[in-house]
Protein backbone atom coordinates (compact mmCIF):
# COMPACT_ATOMS: atom_id res chain seq x y z
CA UNK A 1 0.00 0.00 0.00
CA UNK A 2 1.30 3.26 -0.91
CA UNK A 3 1.60 5.90 1.52
CA UNK A 4 0.68 9.56 0.64
CA UNK A 5 2.34 12.58 1.74
CA UNK A 6 -0.50 15.37 2.30
CA UNK A 7 1.09 18.53 2.60
CA UNK A 8 -1.40 21.08 4.39
CA UNK A 9 -2.03 23.95 2.44
CA UNK A 10 -0.08 26.98 3.59
CA UNK A 11 -2.55 29.43 3.66
CA UNK A 12 -6.76 29.38 2.86
CA UNK A 13 -8.55 31.99 0.95
CA UNK A 14 -10.71 33.55 3.39
CA UNK A 15 -14.22 36.25 2.58
CA UNK A 16 -13.49 39.63 2.10
CA UNK A 17 -15.79 41.33 4.06
CA UNK A 18 -18.39 43.53 1.62
CA UNK A 19 -20.88 45.96 2.02
CA UNK A 20 -23.54 43.10 2.73
CA UNK A 21 -21.30 40.95 4.95
CA UNK A 22 -19.34 43.37 7.12
CA UNK A 23 -18.64 40.68 9.60
CA UNK A 24 -15.68 38.76 7.56
CA UNK A 25 -11.92 38.82 8.63
CA UNK A 26 -10.83 42.31 9.01
CA UNK A 27 -8.20 43.03 5.89
CA UNK A 28 -4.78 44.12 5.66
CA UNK A 29 -3.72 47.28 3.29
CA UNK A 30 -2.30 44.68 0.69
CA UNK A 31 -5.15 42.58 0.92
CA UNK A 32 -4.46 39.93 3.59
CA UNK A 33 -6.91 38.81 6.33
CA UNK A 34 -5.68 39.41 9.60
CA UNK A 35 -4.73 36.46 11.37
CA UNK A 36 -3.61 34.54 8.00
CA UNK A 37 -0.73 32.06 7.65
CA UNK A 38 1.79 34.32 6.56
CA UNK A 39 0.50 37.59 7.51
CA UNK A 40 2.61 40.11 9.58
CA UNK A 41 1.62 39.66 13.53
CA UNK A 42 -1.08 42.16 14.17
CA UNK A 43 -2.18 43.74 17.92
CA UNK A 44 -4.57 45.50 18.82
CA UNK A 45 -2.41 47.03 21.47
CA UNK A 46 -0.70 48.60 18.79
CA UNK A 47 -3.79 50.52 17.08
CA UNK A 48 -7.06 50.13 19.08
CA UNK A 49 -8.79 52.45 17.19
CA UNK A 50 -8.31 50.44 14.05
CA UNK A 51 -7.97 47.07 15.73
CA UNK A 52 -11.57 45.42 15.01
CA UNK A 53 -12.60 47.39 11.60
CA UNK A 54 -11.83 46.63 8.53
CA UNK A 55 -11.10 49.28 5.55
CA UNK A 56 -14.77 49.41 4.59
CA UNK A 57 -15.98 50.10 8.00
CA UNK A 58 -13.15 52.35 9.00
CA UNK A 59 -14.65 54.40 5.72
CA UNK A 60 -17.92 54.31 6.91
CA UNK A 61 -16.86 55.37 10.82
CA UNK A 62 -15.09 58.27 8.84
CA UNK A 63 -17.73 59.51 6.45
CA UNK A 64 -20.40 59.24 10.12
CA UNK A 65 -17.71 60.99 11.85
CA UNK A 66 -17.55 63.91 8.86
CA UNK A 67 -21.62 63.78 9.07
CA UNK A 68 -22.19 64.15 12.32
CA UNK A 69 -19.39 67.30 12.13
CA UNK A 70 -20.95 69.00 9.09
CA UNK A 71 -24.31 68.97 11.03
CA UNK A 72 -23.05 69.98 14.04
CA UNK A 73 -21.57 72.98 12.20
CA UNK A 74 -24.62 73.56 10.01
CA UNK A 75 -27.11 73.61 13.52
CA UNK A 76 -24.03 75.86 14.97
CA UNK A 77 -24.18 77.94 12.28
CA UNK A 78 -27.99 78.29 11.81
CA UNK A 79 -28.44 78.59 15.72
CA UNK A 80 -26.14 81.46 15.94
CA UNK A 81 -28.10 83.64 13.56
CA UNK A 82 -31.69 82.79 15.22
CA UNK A 83 -29.70 83.83 17.95
CA UNK A 84 -29.39 87.43 16.96
CA UNK A 85 -32.70 87.44 15.46
CA UNK A 86 -35.17 85.98 17.82
CA UNK A 87 -37.11 88.82 18.89
CA UNK A 88 -40.98 88.25 19.28
CA UNK A 89 -43.11 90.68 17.35
CA UNK A 90 -46.98 92.07 17.20
CA UNK A 91 -48.25 94.12 14.74
CA UNK A 92 -51.75 95.99 14.48
CA UNK A 93 -53.28 98.93 12.13
CA UNK A 94 -56.10 101.19 11.89
CA UNK A 95 -57.04 102.13 8.95
CA UNK A 96 -59.79 105.05 7.77
CA UNK A 97 -57.35 108.19 8.54
CA UNK A 98 -58.23 110.75 6.09
CA UNK A 99 -57.37 114.91 6.78
CA UNK A 100 -59.04 117.19 4.65
CA UNK A 101 -58.34 121.11 4.63
CA UNK A 102 -61.14 123.80 4.72
CA UNK A 103 -61.18 126.70 2.61
CA UNK A 104 -61.28 130.74 2.96
CA UNK A 105 -62.71 132.17 0.06
CA UNK A 106 -64.39 135.84 0.42
CA UNK A 107 -66.01 137.56 -2.90
CA UNK A 108 -66.66 141.46 -2.73
CA UNK A 109 -68.50 143.13 -5.55
CA UNK A 110 -70.56 146.39 -6.41
CA UNK A 111 -74.17 146.09 -4.54
CA UNK A 112 -77.10 145.26 -6.94
CA UNK A 113 -78.74 148.54 -6.06
CA UNK A 114 -75.06 150.61 -6.32
CA UNK A 115 -72.46 151.86 -8.94
CA UNK A 116 -69.12 152.41 -8.81
CA UNK A 117 -67.80 156.09 -7.58
CA UNK A 118 -67.11 157.83 -11.16
CA UNK A 119 -67.18 161.40 -10.16
CA UNK A 120 -65.85 164.33 -12.43
CA UNK A 121 -65.92 167.89 -11.42
CA UNK A 122 -65.83 166.79 -7.37
CA UNK A 123 -65.31 170.39 -5.81
CA UNK A 124 -64.86 171.04 -1.89
CA UNK A 125 -67.74 170.05 -0.14
CA UNK A 126 -69.01 167.42 -2.43
CA UNK A 127 -68.72 163.52 -1.95
CA UNK A 128 -69.78 160.32 -3.53
CA UNK A 129 -70.92 156.78 -2.07
CA UNK A 130 -71.07 153.17 -3.39
CA UNK A 131 -71.91 149.64 -1.75
CA UNK A 132 -70.16 146.59 -1.61
CA UNK A 133 -71.34 143.47 -0.72
CA UNK A 134 -69.08 141.42 0.65
CA UNK A 135 -69.70 137.63 1.14
CA UNK A 136 -67.80 134.73 2.86
CA UNK A 137 -67.68 131.69 0.28
CA UNK A 138 -65.51 129.69 2.02
CA UNK A 139 -66.12 126.64 4.45
CA UNK A 140 -64.82 128.48 7.06
CA UNK A 141 -65.83 131.39 9.43
CA UNK A 142 -63.31 134.47 8.98
CA UNK A 143 -62.08 137.57 10.18
CA UNK A 144 -62.60 140.81 7.74
CA UNK A 145 -59.93 143.35 6.41
CA UNK A 146 -60.28 146.16 4.12
CA UNK A 147 -57.88 148.62 2.69
CA UNK A 148 -58.35 151.53 0.07
CA UNK A 149 -55.15 151.39 -1.65
CA UNK A 150 -54.79 153.80 -4.34
CA UNK A 151 -54.23 153.87 -8.21
CA UNK A 152 -50.92 154.20 -10.38
CA UNK A 153 -50.72 157.49 -10.95
CA UNK A 154 -52.92 159.11 -7.99
CA UNK A 155 -52.30 162.76 -7.34
CA UNK A 156 -50.49 162.90 -3.63
CA UNK A 157 -52.62 166.36 -2.84
CA UNK A 158 -55.74 165.00 -4.29
CA UNK A 159 -54.61 161.84 -2.25
CA UNK A 160 -53.58 163.43 0.73
CA UNK A 161 -56.93 166.20 0.95
CA UNK A 162 -60.11 163.36 0.09
CA UNK A 163 -61.42 161.45 3.00
CA UNK A 164 -62.62 157.79 2.32
CA UNK A 165 -65.08 156.92 4.97
CA UNK A 166 -65.52 152.98 5.27
CA UNK A 167 -68.72 151.73 6.79
CA UNK A 168 -69.59 147.87 7.75
CA UNK A 169 -73.13 146.60 7.52
CA UNK A 170 -75.86 149.26 8.79
CA UNK A 171 -75.27 153.07 8.73
CA UNK A 172 -74.23 153.28 12.45
CA UNK A 173 -72.05 149.72 12.24
CA UNK A 174 -68.58 149.86 12.43
CA UNK A 175 -66.63 152.76 10.55
CA UNK A 176 -63.42 154.42 9.85
CA UNK A 177 -62.62 157.66 7.86
CA UNK A 178 -59.08 158.55 6.55
CA UNK A 179 -57.27 160.41 3.80
CA UNK A 180 -56.51 157.96 1.03
CA UNK A 181 -52.95 158.70 1.96
CA UNK A 182 -53.13 157.90 5.23
CA UNK A 183 -55.02 154.38 4.00
CA UNK A 184 -51.69 153.30 2.40
CA UNK A 185 -50.26 152.62 5.91
CA UNK A 186 -52.90 150.26 7.19
CA UNK A 187 -56.30 148.40 7.20
CA UNK A 188 -59.21 148.64 9.26
CA UNK A 189 -60.07 145.18 11.03
CA UNK A 190 -63.42 143.58 12.08
CA UNK A 191 -63.67 142.36 15.20
CA UNK A 192 -66.95 139.59 14.34
CA UNK A 193 -66.37 136.96 12.03
CA UNK A 194 -68.32 136.47 8.91
CA UNK A 195 -70.11 133.17 8.97
CA UNK A 196 -69.49 130.76 5.66
CA UNK A 197 -72.36 131.65 2.86
CA UNK A 198 -73.00 134.82 5.06
CA UNK A 199 -72.26 138.28 3.38
CA UNK A 200 -72.44 141.92 4.88
CA UNK A 201 -72.85 144.91 2.95
CA UNK A 202 -69.81 148.25 2.80
CA UNK A 203 -70.42 151.58 2.41
CA UNK A 204 -67.75 153.35 0.97
CA UNK A 205 -67.70 157.07 0.88
CA UNK A 206 -65.15 159.29 -0.67
CA UNK A 207 -65.14 163.24 -0.02
CA UNK A 208 -63.58 166.27 -0.49
CA UNK A 209 -63.96 168.51 2.72
CA UNK A 210 -65.23 172.21 2.17
CA UNK A 211 -61.73 173.44 3.79
CA UNK A 212 -60.06 171.97 1.19
CA UNK A 213 -59.19 175.55 -1.05
CA UNK A 214 -56.03 174.77 -2.57
CA UNK A 215 -56.11 175.75 -5.93
CA UNK A 216 -53.47 173.12 -6.33
CA UNK A 217 -56.53 170.53 -6.05
CA UNK A 218 -57.59 171.32 -9.34
CA UNK A 219 -57.82 169.45 -12.61
CA UNK A 220 -56.59 166.53 -10.14
CA UNK A 221 -57.42 162.84 -10.42
CA UNK A 222 -56.77 160.08 -7.84
CA UNK A 223 -58.21 156.34 -8.43
CA UNK A 224 -58.93 153.92 -5.54
CA UNK A 225 -59.89 150.38 -4.70
CA UNK A 226 -61.41 148.58 -1.96
CA UNK A 227 -59.59 145.56 -0.88
CA UNK A 228 -60.97 142.75 0.95
CA UNK A 229 -59.14 140.36 3.10
CA UNK A 230 -60.27 137.12 4.82
CA UNK A 231 -58.41 135.66 7.75
CA UNK A 232 -59.24 132.32 9.14
CA UNK A 233 -60.98 132.44 12.95
CA UNK A 234 -59.86 128.91 13.87
CA UNK A 235 -56.26 129.35 15.75
CA UNK A 236 -56.13 133.26 14.89
CA UNK A 237 -56.22 135.65 17.64
CA UNK A 238 -59.48 137.54 18.34
CA UNK A 239 -58.83 140.94 17.10
CA UNK A 240 -59.61 143.60 20.29
CA UNK A 241 -62.71 145.72 19.20
CA UNK A 242 -62.96 147.05 15.59
CA UNK A 243 -59.75 148.91 15.01
CA UNK A 244 -56.91 150.09 12.80
CA UNK A 245 -54.31 148.02 12.49
CA UNK A 246 -50.84 149.54 10.78
CA UNK A 247 -48.87 147.96 8.16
Amino acid sequence: MTSQSLTPPLSRSLPRPTETDPTGPPMLADGVAHGAPGAPDFSPAQNPAEAPLGRHSRLRRNLAVMVIAGTGALALGFGGTALMNAFFTAQASVTGQQVTTGTVNVTAATAANSSPIQVTGLMPGDAAETLITVRNSGSEPVYLNFGIPVGEGADATLAGALQARLTVGPADGPSTTRSLTDWQSGRFQLAAPLAPGAETQVAVNASLPGTATDTALQAKSAAFAVNVTATQVKNTPVPTGNTWVAN
